[in-house]
């Protein structure tokens, strides 16, 4: 940059109105004091007042920028809430639809689970059987006594009736005994604290036995139907008696002893 030394200014000085004298004066600027403006309206502006202008004009620019800045902050917040509420909207649909797909797989697995067990119980349950929560029922069409009774069901790989519950009494009683009077069950007096397989027996089932007062050898137990109710009643008899006997298949059982003996088989 040029000293602003070495050039002076030429200015024209107006002694008065008559007299005109052209005159040379130098006429120094000091580089702190001197102010270019770049902007030609802020020409002629005093320089007491070019600071306060300045200041307003930053302020509002400053306020100016603050409002944009909340403007495109809260449009990107809109725009993650957006996002946020898309994303949510194609989980739900994603999960609705694995919700469909799994139910529709439960009902397929359903139908070929009771396809299966239909099956089974034709295989493990002959004709002429009732089926109740997993177990076939039959009567002999012959009477005999008890032990002939318990050795024919053993034999065809099932066992005396042995009843687990009030409801599986009541089927029985409705469905396999009939119109027979009475038929053996899996129960001797003299053994009366378990039925034939061994199952305990329930503390309503022993005070029945205790209420038929009959502790003599070889008294065995026939269900038969009750003279006052339409219900099954126990009877104590000789085991010798002839009367029909009550064969039950568990599906259990009958499982487990063709897995033994395909593998006693093989061996």
């Amino acid at each position: 940059m040029e000293d602003l030394y070495d050039n002076p200014v030429v200015v024209n000085v107006h002694s008065d109105q008559r007299h005109k004298e052209e005159r040379v004066v130098d006429i120094y600027v000091s580089a702190e004091s001197l102010t270019i403006y770049d902007n030609p309206w802020m020409e002629g502006m005093s320089a007491q007042t070019i600071p306060a202008e300045a200041q307003r004009t930053a302020s509002v620019a400053s306020a100016n920028t603050g409002k944009r800045n909340l403007v495109v902050f809260l449009g990107l917040l809109c725009l993650l809430f957006l996002s946020v509420i898309i994303c949510l909207g194609v989980q739900r649909r994603e999960d609705r639809a694995a919700n469909a797909n799994l139910t529709e797989n439960i009902n397929r697995l359903i139908t070929e689970r009771d396809y299966l067990q239909t099956k089974l119980y034709e295989t493990i349950c002959p004709n002429g059987t009732k089926r109740f929560n997993g177990s076939c029922y039959h009567i002999t069409n012959w009477k005999g006594s008890w032990w002939m009774s318990k050795n024919y069901c053993e034999h065809e790989g099932a066992q005396l009736l042995v009843i687990s519950s009030t409801e599986e009494e009541e089927f029985v009683f409705k469905n396999v005994l009939e119109s027979k009077e009475r038929a053996w069950i899996g129960l001797r007096i003299r053994n009366a604290e378990k039925w034939v397989d061994g199952t305990p027996l329930t503390l309503e089932q022993s005070q029945r036995v205790k209420q038929l007062g009959d502790n003599q050898q070889g008294a065995c137990i026939a269900m038969e139907k009750s003279q006052e109710e339409a219900r099954a009643s126990w009877r104590s008899l000789r085991d010798w008696n002839r009367e029909f006997g009550i064969c039950e298949r568990r599906f259990v059982d009958f499982v487990v002893g063709s897995v033994l003996q395909h593998t006693s088989d093989n061996i």
